[in-house]
């Protein structure tokens, strides 16, 4: 008869890191008393489960419910918490987009397994409120982190040799005694070590559960651990800030305190066209991304209206104002610790002028497939050939300074119409912030074709042309043109300057004939218009006239930062000031003070592979596609999460 305390590493780890309960019975071998043996989870996030981590504080780990609708490796959307069909509700795990929703458990069973086996003892897990799920995993503790870092892994199954589509779940959600799978308890004995089995967890309810591991010997030990696992929806764990009517939610997350967080933020701006449940998804799939990744920052997920149909400069227009009003709430409700700041697509106008006008300072600033002009982040001249290919086909031969994009130009600096360009228009970002562009070679939303003219629709179906490629480049041409030039106005709530003439200059006049009397006037050739002086063009431009009759005053006007001038400057870079360079999130910029991370070669590892669906047309084939950094699997996009988690 051996009578001595069981110990879980030792007996302040019973309390410290298992919270586990241990009950003796008489038999119980006296070489067990060294048992390391518990529930252990990998609490800071780091991808290594060691044998006992746990907290000291007593608080529970902190999960979220598996409530959005997951599917394989690539997927456009239904990330919105509680929308459509949620993947707790059908047994399996729903592609490797739904990994990111499952948390590892290491079950300490090393030394019991070595001296019992499979026959001498049985081995038991169970979460009595039915709340969870597990699912047998071959991957080791040290390495739980390959979850999201290697695509494809054969650890499901019956054999736990299997992909991901043969997981099969333990039966937690039951509420009772489950035994373990023999080929999980012996798993681990291929990579060298006995007994170290690991499950997948889903969240299934909200509220306070239990996760139980019990072991009956054949001598009559029994041996219990417990660890509680708190859930609750993924949106109670972070911060939400709207630039706009509806109400923020800026205090402490109930369901992740601050105290369980490093000091920083991270705050993420989405994009165009996301309606309010759509952003709810971006900023849901940003924080758990981040999460998993080891990121230890509170998480801020900015909502503004971007939703304006095919409306896109209406969209652009919103962005400029809901920057202002971000650089406002910003600066006084997100301070202490490193900042940084995340902007995807039409979201960095939202996040330049919040910086560049709205006097907030993060620490660091990623553009992440900006869809906004390169020239807006320096004063210099971008490279000529890129403003040959964003000049429309009509007005390629004419004076730069006779286009909108050089009005601005034509203004001394003391007048506020002199910063009515797309130039330079967030320069001093680059000077006071540390920005990182993210960019794409092979994306479909920004890169600007060399083959595309105009706007015209008529002429995309003609040369076969996919009127989705390159359309932020097609939006810079639909400035200002005639619906008889493009039927993509009639989606344009207003349109005005841009690529459009301005009548009242005119060229020559060509008479009808001798049988019809009257004529007409051509339009100026370039060398005509080349004599037009700067004092003629202030009052009249050469292009078509700005709905703000105010704007062709050719008097000087003095910056007063009124309302009313904020309306204008918003309203002419939106749809009246066509871009002369290439957008930023399609290539290098090149500058001194900011640096480019290229996501094609560096944001994932190209041995990797990539997924094929989404990407089924041939020029999307393998390549970095708009907002693959959120529809692509996590693991495939790993290497870029990563760095943003630092």
């Amino acid at each position: 008869m051996h009578g001595p305390a069981v110990r879980i590493g030792s007996m302040n780890n019973i309390m410290r890191y298992a919270f586990a309960s241990v009950f003796m019975v008489a038999g119980l071998l006296a070489q067990e008393a060294d048992t390391a043996f518990g529930i252990w989870l990998d609490e800071n996030r780091s991808g290594h489960i060691a044998e006992g981590e746990g907290r000291a504080d007593g608080q529970p780990f902190r999960w979220w419910v598996n409530d959005d609708d997951d599917e394989g490796d690539w997927q456009a959307g239904r990330d919105t918490p509680g929308l459509g069909k949620p993947d707790w509700s059908t047994p399996g795990i729903d592609g490797q987009r739904d990994l990111v929703d499952f948390f590892p458990v290491r079950l300490g069973l090393e030394a019991l397994f070595a001296a019992h086996g499979h026959d001498d003892a049985v081995y038991e897990v169970r979460c009595a409120t039915g709340g969870l799920e597990a699912y047998p995993a071959a991957i080791p503790p040290y390495d739980v982190g390959a979850l999201h870092r290697q695509v494809g892994l054969k650890a499901f199954g019956h054999d736990l040799a299997s992909g991901i589509e043969a997981a099969e779940p333990v039966g937690l959600a039951k509420g009772g005694w489950v035994a373990l799978p023999r080929t999980l308890l012996s798993s681990m004995g291929r990579e060298g070590g006995v007994g170290q089995a690991v499950l997948l967890c889903e969240g299934l309810k909200a509220g306070l559960h239990r996760i139980e591991l019990r072991v009956r010997t054949s001598s009559g030990g029994i041996f219990l651990a417990h660890r509680e696992i708190a859930l609750s929806s993924v949106e109670d764990m972070y911060r939400m800030l709207t630039v706009g009517p509806s109400p923020s939610r800026m205090s402490e997350p109930r369901a992740l305190p601050d105290a369980d967080l490093t000091e920083g933020w991270t705050v993420f701006v989405h994009g165009y066209n996301v309606p309010a449940g759509a952003a709810r998804g971006w900023n849901a799939e940003m924080f758990k991304r981040l999460h998993v990744t080891g990121c230890g920052r509170k998480f801020v997920g900015v909502l503004w209206n971007g939703a304006t149909g095919l409306d896109y400069h209406a969209a652009v227009r919103n962005a400029f104002f809901a920057g202002r009003a971000l650089g406002v709430r910003a600066s006084s409700s997100i301070r202490g610790g490193t900042v940084v700041l995340i902007a995807h697509s039409l979201g960095n106008v939202v996040a330049g002028e919040a910086l560049e006008r709205g006097g907030w300072r993060p620490d660091k600033y990623y553009m992440v497939n900006a869809a906004v002009p390169a020239e807006a982040y320096t004063a210099e001249d971008t490279d000529p050939s890129h403003a040959f290919h964003m000049t429309d086909v009509r007005w390629r031969g004419y004076q730069r300074r006779l286009h909108a994009s050089s009005w601005h130009a034509l203004f001394p600096g003391h007048d506020y119409r002199s910063q009515f360009g797309w130039s330079g228009a967030f320069g001093g970002i680059p000077k006071a912030v540390e920005v990182i562009n993210a960019y794409s070679e092979g994306e479909d939303v920004t890169n600007c074709p060399e083959d595309v003219d105009s706007a015209s629709l008529l002429s995309a179906l003609i040369n076969g042309r996919d009127y989705g490629n390159g359309v932020w480049k097609t939006q810079e041409l639909l400035k200002g043109v005639s619906m008889m030039r493009s039927l993509g106005t009639l989606f344009m709530r207003r349109g005005q300057a841009g690529w459009g003439f301005n009548e009242r200059w005119k060229g020559r006049y060509v008479p009808n004939g001798i049988r019809e009397p009257g004529g007409y006037y051509l339009r100026m050739t370039p060398d005509e218009a080349a004599r037009l002086t700067d004092e003629q063009l202030r009052a009249q431009p050469f292009f078509g006239r700005f709905l703000w009759d105010r704007l062709h005053d050719s008097r000087p006007r003095r910056s007063n930062t009124s309302l009313q001038e904020r309306a204008m400057f918003a309203d002419v870079l939106a749809r009246g000031v066509p871009a002369r360079s290439y957008a930023a999130g399609c290539h290098a910029l090149d500058l001194r003070q900011l640096a480019d991370f290229n996501l094609e070669s560096d944001g994932r590892l190209q041995a990797m592979g990539w997924p094929r669906a989404g990407h089924e047309d041939g020029r999307k084939s393998g390549r970095w596609l708009h907002s693959d950094f959120r529809n692509v699997a996590l693991p495939y996009v790993h290497p870029f999460f990563k760095r943003l988690s630092q």
